[in-house]
């Protein structure tokens, strides 16, 4: 299943990563940002309830 992450997700999401890019990983500095963007969507996939995969997708502006 497939659901909008949110702060309370944080922990579990960034135990996804504990080796993400070799140790020099930007998320925990940017996942509170990231969620509280009106302008990106932070998606969390769980199986069973347990978090598996998380991704944050960003809309794309018109700047026309």
């Amino acid at each position: 299943m497939f659901r909008e992450a949110g702060s309370a997700d944080k922990q579990a999401v960034l135990s996804m990563r504990t080796n993400a890019y070799k140790g020099i990983d930007y998320l925990p500095y940017y996942y509170d940002y990231f969620v509280a963007d009106q302008n990106r969507k932070c998606i969390i996939g769980e199986i069973k309830a347990t978090p598996v995969y998380h991704f944050v997708v960003a809309k794309q502006l018109n700047t026309r």
